[in-house]
């Protein structure tokens, strides 16, 4: 097509500087910003954002919704105008809901979405040295989970693309989720329905889960034999099972009067980063509930994000 188009314009008496400009403008076309795809499903897309003033490479944040949403939550609450407004790229993904066929397929997604942005500096300004997760609901458990594993490629199995073998994320934003601690979670009916409906899990089983991950340590919940094979590999997607003081830093926001997932939730897992040595900020809004509040959560996101970036 473009040698075509050279030979229509040459035949036509343009002269070589013509063909250039035309050359230069179809290479520099912009690239597609919505419903980009990152999977091989038709619900593997995102929508990249990016600052309307400079030219980068600008810090990107990843945004993962929660349940029963898209990835236009972000716009709605007014996070990614906030993020371009301060000169971060945001990236908003979308991913299928989990099935009890495939429980754990919403981690890969994210993962996956993770490492396409990793892979695609070279067609958006995107400063993958500077890159932070942050979710909400649902979402704020798989941001911690990529802050938090050791080894990413147990997730990327399906996936085209690769993460750097270290700092794929420079920091994590959780706001208003269930991190899976046996102490307050599971007495949580709505992290049971979520075991029940996503992981097809019994009321039994879901009983015998909680006494295993609460008689074994987090740290040997991948390995021990007292963690039947099936467990072990669902420990793989439980960010206690990770912790090992290495992580990056974390920024745990709750609402207060959360209706769905309480602020006990939040607050019991900081407890346990911060006695690990995790760098952590735990930020609890006053008389907030579980949906994203951004104007309470405006100051505190854009400290900790400035402060990591090195702004």
């Amino acid at each position: 097509m473009v040698l075509l188009m050279m030979c229509v314009l040459l035949l036509s008496g343009c002269v070589w500087q013509d063909v250039f400009t035309v050359l230069d403008t179809f290479q520099e076309s912009p690239p597609q910003t919505t419903n980009i795809a990152y999977g091989s499903g038709p619900d593997n897309i995102l929508d990249v954002y990016l600052p309307a003033q400079g030219s980068g490479p600008f810090p990107v944040v990843m945004l993962i919704h929660g349940t029963e949403v898209n990835k236009d939550y972000f716009t709605g609450t007014n996070t990614v105008q906030d993020l371009v407004a301060q000169g971060y790229a945001a990236v908003s993904i979308h991913y299928p809901e989990p099935t009890p066929a495939n429980p754990n397929s919403v981690m890969d997604d994210a993962a996956c979405a993770l490492a396409w942005i990793h892979n695609s500096s070279r067609m958006y300004p995107f400063d993958t040295s500077n890159v932070v997760v942050l979710g909400h609901s649902r979402g704020a458990a798989m941001a911690i989970l990529l802050a938090m594993i050791d080894e990413p490629g147990l997730l990327l199995g399906n996936c085209e693309y690769r993460l750097p073998d270290a700092n794929w994320v420079k920091g994590a934003v959780g706001y208003g989720g269930s991190y899976a601690v046996p102490a307050v979670s599971f007495a949580n009916p709505n992290f049971q329905k979520t075991l029940q409906d996503s992981v097809g899990m019994t009321a039994e089983q879901i009983q015998a889960l909680e006494t295993v991950l609460s008689t074994v340590p987090p740290e040997e919940w991948r390995s021990s034999p007292q963690m039947p094979e099936p467990l072990r590999l669902l420990a793989n997607y439980l960010p206690l099972a990770w912790l090992d003081g290495s992580e990056p830093p974390i920024l745990l926001v709750h609402g207060e009067n959360d209706e769905r997932t309480p602020v006990i939730e939040s607050q019991a897992f900081a407890d346990i980063l911060v006695a690990k040595g995790v760098p952590l900020t735990l930020v609890i809004i006053p008389g907030a509930f579980h949906r994203l509040n951004q104007d309470s959560l405006r100051d505190p996101l854009f400290k900790f994000l400035d402060t990591i970036t090195g702004r």
